[in-house]
């Protein structure tokens, strides 16, 4: 699995455009034309379905918390309420004249529960975050953890998008 680690974003910057990926390198910071914010719509989609669509909430939430915009079609991927949380949380970032670094890696993806309109996985995570001010100075850093996650999916109108998650830990 590659590892997702987002920089953040200059305060006043466009998002990042995400670079051509070699084997091994870290993830970048989604940005609204990015092809990882695809509709997952098999009816029955197996763990490495899962484990992508799950990869590209983290990483979109990522660049998000980096100082980007929320992508127009994040709504391919999550419900309003999960995007509304994280709209939130990056307003409540922004008005401290913070950003956040977020490092994730999904390092375990078990189907947890399996329904024809709902999907529940657990995940383990590696996870560290660095908050820093305006002038890219870290304020508060998390080090590096495994987090144990649950994840829910459900199935609207033929795509399965994030409904919830909740630490396991």
């Amino acid at each position: 699995m590659v590892p997702l680690t987002v920089q953040p974003a200059a305060p006043a910057a466009p998002p990042a455009t995400p670079s051509p990926k070699p084997a091994g390198s870290m993830a970048t910071a989604a940005n609204s034309d990015d092809t990882t914010l695809r509709a997952l719509e098999a009816p029955a989609p197996d763990n490495r379905q899962l484990r992508r669509l799950l990869n590209s909430w983290l990483t979109t939430k990522a660049a998000v918390l980096a100082g980007g915009e929320v992508p127009a079609q994040l709504d391919q991927i999550a419900r309003e309420a999960a995007i509304d949380r994280l709209r939130e949380e990056r307003r409540s970032d922004a008005a401290s004249g913070q950003h956040k670094a977020l490092h994730v890696e999904i390092a375990d993806l078990t189907l947890a529960e399996s329904a024809a309109s709902r999907i529940a996985v657990h995940a383990t995570l590696r996870y560290s975050d660095e908050t820093l001010d305006a002038s890219g100075r870290v304020i508060r850093r998390t080090p590096p953890t495994e987090l144990n996650n649950a994840y829910i999916f459900g199935r609207d109108g033929g795509r399965w998008r994030l409904v919830a998650s909740r630490s396991l830990n």
